[in-house]
């Protein structure tokens, strides 16, 4: 009987990887040393091109580190979305999140979203735009008594 609750326990836990934990940008003085480490289950890479406040033209910043994820099917590898940040999420291996982003694709994009309002209960006039999810809503009022 223990060899069976012995066995059922090593196969719900996930494995830890040991993550680079770093934030190198222009724009913030490095507050963690390269040599840093976290431990998750997966490790994460973002990569972003600084648009303001950048001194040279193409400044990256670069931030890495590690988190626990309760799904089992968070997709690995590396995204991109509209504004060219990308994601990259890793667990093959320690330390994973070092190399820089490669393999990139882009997350799909709908090019029609349209608002259902414009938070002042006024209906929007139709206008559309492209982003990687549309979410709609609807304002409702409650009387107050």
């Amino acid at each position: 009987m223990r060899v069976v609750v012995l066995l059922a326990l090593s196969i719900s836990v996930s494995f830890a990887v040991e993550c680079h934990e770093y934030l190198d940008s222009p724009l913030v003085p490095s507050i963690l040393d390269a040599n840093n480490t976290c431990t998750g289950s997966y490790c994460y890479r973002i990569e972003y091109i600084i648009k303001h406040l950048a001194i040279q033209p193409n400044e990256r910043s670069i931030l890495m580190g590690c988190f626990d994820y309760p799904i089992e099917m968070t997709i690995m590898g590396c995204r991109q979305n509209l504004e060219g940040r990308i994601l990259c999420v890793c667990s093959d291996v320690d330390r994973c999140n070092e190399d820089p982003a490669s393999n990139i694709f882009d997350l799909p994009v709908v090019r029609n979203c349209r608002s259902q309002s414009t938070g002042d209960g006024v209906e929007n006039d139709g206008n559309t735009c492209a982003s990687h999810y549309c979410i709609t809503y609807r304002m409702t009022a409650v009387p107050l008594r």
